[in-house]
């Protein structure tokens, strides 16, 4: 597994869980007989996108501090267990798990209203053998089910965990409008913002057979997946996970997050693909930094110097701005790309197999995303 390190020093310290507002149980009432304690908010069925390329449905309990992964749509086994709160993080959990075999377990999950960020010893189903790895996930009981309120354009990073050749990338924008009938994804090489992409692919885009799904068809009424689309913060999260086809073990997570040229400063916390662990923090437009812990116990310390895109006008070449929500992160000539929004923030690695940055991805939950804009339309539901 692929690592991202450039070392250097600074962390800024994370903002108390207690600002932010959200979880816990509540209080009991004055009564002659003491009424029984509320359960705790948080506890519930949260839809589970996990870059294993997998999805899931999560039951967490947090009176009894219990977790069940189950209902996996890649033929990852059921998984249950005990979770903690881990005491030099407070507001982080860690997943007691017997998948666990390194020698830091950093499988852990932080959560905010109706949204938990983390990461877990999922199976990597489309390795053979099959092998535990820990990887990002994204869970959520906001999907939305109202077919209109899905428009919008999308900044969306991608991981391809492919059986036969090397894991993928994909960085692009993508929109869904006509009230949620139409999806378009820049196609092209260079990361176009979509109103000037020069080559863009065309779905139909109609409810699927669960709640807060929806099917993707290409021109030729061919099914091309399906996703959701969940509130979180002041914006919405594009969520996919699942097989390319069932004739194959090749599978695909995607993730993306509401276009705002102007990103959210502070602190977060989550997890990448190699296994690591962190606190990270945006301390400008252009800079941010991150201090976490590897699978084998050492120090993972990074700083990036964030710098807005750019693209060549499709007719003249003239450079023009590029996607306002994204940034790129050159560093040692090995390529990042970093977007924020929507309560999150995220690093993909470009597909450039030559410099092992080709499926690298790292999630991040900021610890007091901005206030929702509107409330989520569903909570729960079954997925297939």
């Amino acid at each position: 597994m692929k690592t991202f390190r450039v070392y250097a020093a600074a962390l800024v310290a994370a903002i108390a869980m207690s600002g932010c507002g959200g979880g816990g149980g509540g209080s009991s009432q004055q009564a002659a007989e003491p009424a029984k304690p509320a359960a705790d908010a948080r506890n519930g069925t949260y839809k589970v996108y996990a870059s294993s390329g997998a999805r899931f449905d999560l039951e967490l309990n947090f009176d009894q501090k219990t977790y069940a992964f189950t209902g996996s749509n890649n033929g990852d086994p059921d998984a249950s267990g005990s979770f903690s709160e881990v005491a030099s993080e407070p507001g982080s959990y860690v997943f007691q798990s017997s998948r666990i075999t390194t020698a830091t377990n950093t499988a852990r999950f932080r959560i905010s209203s109706d949204t938990v960020v983390g990461a877990f010893p999922f199976g990597l189903m489309h390795k053979t053998p099959t092998i535990n790895a820990i990887r990002p996930f994204l869970a959520t009981r906001a999907l939305i089910r109202t077919q209109a309120s899905l428009d919008g354009i999308y900044n969306r990073f991608g991981i391809g965990l492919n059986s036969q050749t090397d894991d993928t990338s994909q960085i692009t924008q993508i929109r869904i409008s006509n009230g949620g009938t139409k999806l378009e994804v820049c196609m092209h090489n260079v990361i176009y913002p979509i109103a000037i992409c020069p080559t863009i692919g065309a779905y139909t885009v109609t409810a699927d057979s669960a709640p807060g799904s929806w099917e993707i068809t290409d021109a030729n009424g061919s099914s091309a997946g399906s996703f959701g689309v969940a509130a979180l913060a002041d914006g919405k999260v594009y969520l996919a996970a699942g097989r390319a086809s069932s004739a194959s073990a090749d599978a695909v997570f995607r993730i993306g997050v509401s276009d705002k040229a102007t990103w959210q400063l502070g602190a977060g916390h989550g997890s990448a693909t190699n296994g690591s662990w962190g606190a990270i923090s945006i301390t400008s437009q252009t800079a941010s930094a991150r201090t976490g812990i590897a699978t084998d116990g050492s120090t993972v310390q990074a700083t990036n110097t964030l710098y807005p895109m750019t693209v060549p006008d499709p007719i003249t070449s003239a450079t023009l701005p590029g996607v306002q929500g994204m940034r790129s992160v050159p560093a040692n000539n090995a390529g990042y790309f970093a977007m924020q929004g929507a309560g999150l923030f995220a690093i993909v690695g470009a597909n450039n197999v030559a410099q092992g940055t080709n499926g690298y991805l790292q999630l991040n939950l900021m610890d007091c995303p901005p206030r929702r804009l509107q409330p989520a339309h569903a909570h729960g539901g079954r997925w297939r």
